[in-house]
């Protein structure tokens, strides 16, 4: 999908809107990344955006 973090962070941000149990695996298949990148944004989602609260789940 090659997006950007800016883009990640808003479907991210749009996925948790809807649902606030979302699974780093479902967020990953969503956008087409890797866990890898979902756990990296959203360990920055956590530092940037106080409304978000990240509880790591596989």
């Amino acid at each position: 999908m090659g997006t950007t973090f800016s883009d990640r962070k808003e479907l991210i941000l749009a996925a948790l809107a809807e649902d606030s149990n979302v699974s780093v695996a479902d967020l990953a298949k969503r956008m087409g990344v890797s866990v890898v990148t979902v756990r990296t944004d959203l360990a920055s989602l956590e530092v940037t955006c106080p409304r978000v609260w990240i509880q790591f789940l596989s």
